[in-house]
């Protein structure tokens, strides 16, 4: 994805701060970092969540049970 500024005839030195295109493309490219730190921070909840669930099941076993313990 290409700024609107590449090739634009209108380009001045600090033109970003008043470029209309601009502002919306950068609105888009905000809108995408979110989306991504959204996602990124959920995959890192849901691993958190496997590697503390795989450190019970291996302290206590399947359905809290201890291992190695026989009824």
């Amino acid at each position: 994805m290409n700024t609107p500024c590449y090739q634009c005839p209108r380009r001045a030195v600090n033109c970003h701060s008043r470029c209309p295109d601009y502002a919306q493309y950068r609105k888009l490219c905000d809108q995408i970092s979110a989306a991504r730190d959204a996602e990124r921070r959920m995959d890192s909840a849901d691993a958190e969540r496997g590697d503390k669930i795989r450190r019970d099941v291996r302290k206590n076993g399947l359905y809290n049970q201890r291992k190695g313990r026989k009824r």
